[in-house]
Parts: structure tokens; C-alpha cells; sequence
């Protein structure tokens, strides 16, 4: 028996090697995160929007109100990141599996279109 850390790592490791290979390609296509993609209006103030967009690494968001965009890398199927940024980007789902709603950072954006 080894280390919990040790333990950890193998446990990734023979996870990763489990997967088929249509999980391998699945998991390093847009496809993945397509479910998250539309756009979403902050809670905050309703002039702010973001469009998720679906990317090889983990999704694009453009903010719609000065058309800038920032890539966040999958560090799960829910929860990506922007090491540069140091900013995270949450999915919230519904009950159905369904994406509702994003924490970006400490801003929450419900979403309301496609």
C-alpha cells in the first residue's frame, strides 16, 4: 500500500488508460463542452453577457460587451481555468445534466440562449 498521494496518481493514471478509445477522442474535442455553449446574462447587471464557446483544450468566452476572449482550460467537466488570469469558470447544471448557469469568478451569468 502506498503513499495517499501515490495512491492518487495511480488511481488517475489507470483511469486515463481505462478509457476507450472514442472516450480518449471524445474527451480532447469541442464536443465535449458543446452542452455549455450560449449565452448567459449576469445576475448583477443585465447589460453584461458572455458567449460560451466550445474549444479543443476547454471553452472560449467572449464577453459580449467589448467582444474581448478568454480560454479556459478543462481541469474538470465542470470547473476550468485561466492560469494567466488566475480567474475560474464554473458550470452549474440543472437537475437534468443541463447547463443553467456560470460563476465567473464571483459573478454568477444565468444563461438564456443558445
Amino acid at each position: 500500500m502506498g503513499t495517499p498521494i501515490t495512491n492518487l496518481l495511480l488511481s488517475i493514471m489507470l483511469s486515463v488508460v481505462a478509457l476507450s478509445p472514442a472516450d480518449r477522442l471524445q474527451a480532447q474535442t469541442p464536443a465535449r463542452y458543446k452542452s455549455y455553449e450560449g449565452e448567459y446574462r449576469s445576475r448583477d447587471d443585465s447589460d453584461d453577457m458572455v458567449r460560451l464557446i466550445a474549444a479543443d483544450t476547454g471553452i472560449v468566452m467572449k464577453q459580449l460587451w467589448d467582444r474581448k476572449e478568454l480560454r479556459f482550460y478543462s481541469v474538470t467537466d465542470t470547473y476550468f481555468y485561466n492560469a494567466e488570469l488566475r480567474y475560474a469558470l464554473y458550470i452549474l447544471k440543472d437537475e437534468s445534466g443541463k447547463a443553467k448557469s456560470i460563476l465567473l469568478g464571483r459573478a454568477r451569468f444565468e444563461k438564456v440562449g443558445p
